[in-house]
């Protein structure tokens, strides 16, 4: 097409030049969009009949084609006329030439390309999943959701509860018999073996019938507990009013000179003992005893400490859930406080007991009676 519209317009720049030329009233005027859009041209052909229907046309035609023809006659119009169609038509077709270049590179691009799509997926591309050309119309949003619930949890830990352990004395063991002796005969007899040193009243021991001592045999308490521990040691005299004997205390029986008796409870030092071990060695403290007043009556009272750090303090579960109680164990290599106590008498020297033996003789008895009693100390807690 480009090829045969190029042709076409060199017949006409030379048919337009041999008509101007030879002056003929016909004219042939070719009117174009221009160089870029050949295949657009118009050719127009104007006859006499034409422009006497259109005098003002053809008088415009007319000067338009006088002015030509006298600039194509003077002074070697054909050679310049000629040039200048040889120019222009050189021209025109250097313009079609890069046109048909560029309709044949166009071509050529098309043919290359057509059916070639790229493959988004190739060797090339990278792994995975590639969106091409997303229509945004047509994109939709992925939503979601999730929920929880919240509860506060809180653990009660009940206090560990105090740790009430005792080791109470043993008295059943012990021999409170006793023997008054104001004129020291016991002593004299070599037969006989006294612990203690010399005294008008004496206990006799386990050992033997012949073995007495000044004091009874300790007996002994221990506190295994958390808290410490009041033991309280009562002592009661009976029988010595019925047999002309008179009770009062030590000052009193060294200078009666009536029969009387005195009876004491003698504390011992608190110690400590370990587990197992007993508490024989505790000293005998003479300075903390308790006389019986003019009825027969002592009272004598021993604290012995608790201690915390004897234990180990362990949370255990319970039935209930997220309660939980504590609780002290014991250590095994624990020292646990000890304390004692025991009785010690004395009878007047300076007197006659003579009534006094024989009333024991036909039946008369003097007795007393010993008891005790371990209480914690536990203090009330605030609210």
């Amino acid at each position: 097409m480009a090829r045969a519209t190029k042709f076409y317009k060199q017949i006409c720049a030379v048919a337009t030049a041999v008509v101007m030329v030879a002056g003929s009233p016909l004219c042939v005027h070719a009117t174009g969009s221009g160089a870029a859009d050949p295949d657009n041209e118009i050719i127009e052909e104007t006859s006499d009949q034409d422009s006497d229907d259109n005098d003002e046309s053809d008088n415009d035609e007319e000067d338009s084609t006088d002015d030509t023809e006298e600039t194509v006659n003077s002074g070697n119009s054909g050679s310049g006329s000629g040039s200048t169609g040889s120019n222009d038509a050189d021209s025109d077709d250097d313009e079609d030439d890069d046109i048909d270049a560029d309709d044949e590179s166009g071509a050529e691009d098309d043919d290359e390309f057509e059916g070639e799509e790229a493959d988004p997926l190739d060797e090339d591309h990278p792994s995975g999943i590639l969106m091409i050309d997303p229509d945004p119309v047509d994109v939709t949003s992925a939503e979601g959701g999730a929920g929880g619930n919240g509860i506060v949890r809180i653990t009660t830990i009940k206090k560990p509860k105090n740790v009430v352990s005792m080791v109470v004395p043993i008295l059943d063991n012990i021999n409170y018999n006793f023997v008054m002796d104001p004129e020291g005969l016991l002593s004299l007899n070599p037969e006989n073996t006294i612990i203690g040193g010399e005294s008008t009243l004496y206990f006799r021991s386990n050992e033997s019938d012949s073995t007495y001592s000044i004091f009874a045999e300790v007996a002994t308490a221990i506190n295994k507990s958390t808290v410490p521990v009041s033991l309280e040691v009562e002592l009661e005299v009976r029988g010595t009013a019925e047999n002309g004997i008179n009770i009062t205390d030590l000052n009193g029986v060294h200078s009666a000179e009536t029969p009387s008796m005195c009876l004491a409870i003698l504390p011992t030092e608190v110690g400590t003992v370990r587990e197992g071990e007993s508490a024989d060695d505790l000293s005998i403290l003479k300075s903390g005893m308790a006389m019986t007043d003019s009825s027969g009556y002592a009272y004598k009272e021993i604290i012995l400490p608790g201690s915390i750090d004897n234990f180990e303090l362990v949370t255990l579960t319970t039935e209930e859930r997220d309660v939980y109680v504590q609780e002290y164990r014991p250590l095994e290599d624990a020292n646990w406080s000890a304390a004692g106590f025991t009785l010690y008498g004395a009878c007047s020297r300076e007197t006659n007991w003579e009534d006094v033996v024989k009333n024991l003789q036909n039946g008369g008895s003097i007795s007393f009676s010993i008891t005790y009693r371990m209480t914690p100390i536990i203090e009330e807690e605030d609210e």
